[in-house]
Order: C-alpha cells, then structure tokens, then sequence
C-alpha cells in the first residue's frame, strides 16, 4: 500500500486556483468597465436580460436615473399635497367651517401614513447607499 500524504494548504491553494481561473474564464466585461459573470449564450437565451442590458449600453443607466429622480420628485409633491390638505382641513374644522370630524381624522391619518412611508423609504435609501459604500472592489 502506497503510503498517502496530504498537504491541507497545498490542496486548499490548488482548488482555490482552480476556482479563480474559472471565474476568470467566465468574467467579461461590460461597457464602463463593471465585470459580470454572465456567459454570451445566456444572454442569447433570455431575452428580458438581452434587453436590459442592451438599455444599460444604450445610456440606460442615464435615463433610469432621471425615471428615478422624476419618481422621487412626484412622490415629495404628492406628500406635500397630503401634509397642505390635513392642514386646510385641520383649519377649516377648527375655524368653525362645513367640514365633518370624520374627514378631518381621515386626512390628518393619510398625512400620517404618508409621512412615516416617506421615512421608511429615506432609511432604506440612506442604508443602501451605506452597504454600497462600504462594498470593497
């Protein structure tokens, strides 16, 4: 019998090597210089994928952020609106005019709501951008 010597550091850098020689083989990169992993067939294969990143190469990236800022644009005017219309209806019941109690609750909880969805979405923006930030390349 052969006697079998086993060198755990010596095999842990063969597979190592391995792996990283096939993602090597495997990474291409995309205009811009950001690397994926996807091979051509793939992108062949799936359509939606071909189309994204066919939007992305086209100056995609630039009109997905104005879609976004445009977004985020209406969704601030559309909170403020809610906030001013609590506001006029909190005034006009407390200044005696002809609006019922119930609307009044209605509208202040709909500017409540909106407010504390507004929140939750800056925090989640704020820790998105955080984990990106501290992504090392």
């Amino acid at each position: 019998m052969q006697p079998i010597s086993y060198n755990a550091m010596g095999n842990f850098n063969q597979v190592f090597s391995n792996q990283m020689n096939q993602i090597n083989n495997d990474t291409m990169t995309l205009q811009g210089g950001v690397e994926r992993t996807i091979l051509p067939e793939k992108i062949e294969q799936d359509p939606q994928l071909k189309s994204d990143l066919k939007l992305l190469g086209n100056d995609g990236a630039g009109k997905v952020a104005n879609d976004f800022q445009t977004a985020l644009g209406n969704s601030l005017k559309d909170l403020n609106t809610t906030q001013r219309n609590a506001e006029v209806a909190l005034e006009t019941f407390a200044t005696g005019g002809d609006i019922d109690v119930h609307q009044v609750m209605v509208s202040q909880q709909k500017a409540s709501l909106s407010m504390s969805m507004a929140m939750q979405l800056r925090n989640k923006a704020i820790q998105a951008y955080s984990e990106i930030y501290r992504m090392s390349v």
